[in-house]
């Protein structure tokens, strides 16, 4: 009895790591390394710099992915294909501004420039179809924050991303 109760919890501790499915997203400031912008799906959490609070994510239901998390709030298409040119998300405007080829500490994207207003300030976010949301910055003269992903999967990256080496 014993032997078969030990069997069952070590059965069980092999299948959590398969049962979670969060994840966490980390994306540092290259201006001020100290500054990161810390995303989490479970439980549902963000940090900007010394700052902790929620996190709400779109449902998988929903037609987008996105977040909102304090001021950062984020939506693109589920299953952006990049042959979209803008759509609106919680009255908010997104637009492609533009693509790019570019290798970002070290690795070669395709980029999709997705851009919003933000107050006076406009937001862009990088977005590839494979590694999702690789960076967030602000545009125009007042560029203050330049946040890059630290890992090789971010936000809304395809599940073959996870996958591969």
């Amino acid at each position: 009895m014993r032997l078969t109760l030990v069997l069952a919890l070590a059965f069980l501790c092999a299948l959590a790591p398969i049962a979670v499915s969060a994840s966490s997203w980390v994306y540092y400031d290259i201006r001020e390394p100290k500054n990161q912008f810390v995303l989490e799906d479970s439980p549902a959490s963000s940090a900007w710099m010394d700052a902790a609070g929620s996190a709400e994510f779109c449902a998988r239901t929903e037609p987008y992915q996105c977040f909102k998390a304090g001021n950062f709030e984020f939506a693109v298409p589920r299953g952006f294909h990049g042959k979209e040119k803008e759509w609106m998300y919680g009255g908010v405007l997104y637009k492609v501004s533009g693509t790019s080829r570019r290798f970002i500490l070290g690795r070669r994207y395709f980029t999709y420039f997705i851009e919003r207003d933000f107050g006076s300030h406009r937001l862009r976010f990088l977005f590839t179809r494979e590694a999702g949301l690789i960076a967030i910055t602000t545009i125009g003269q007042a560029q203050s924050m330049v946040l890059i992903l630290s890992g090789k999967c971010g936000y809304g990256a395809s599940p073959l991303c996870h996958r591969s080496n």
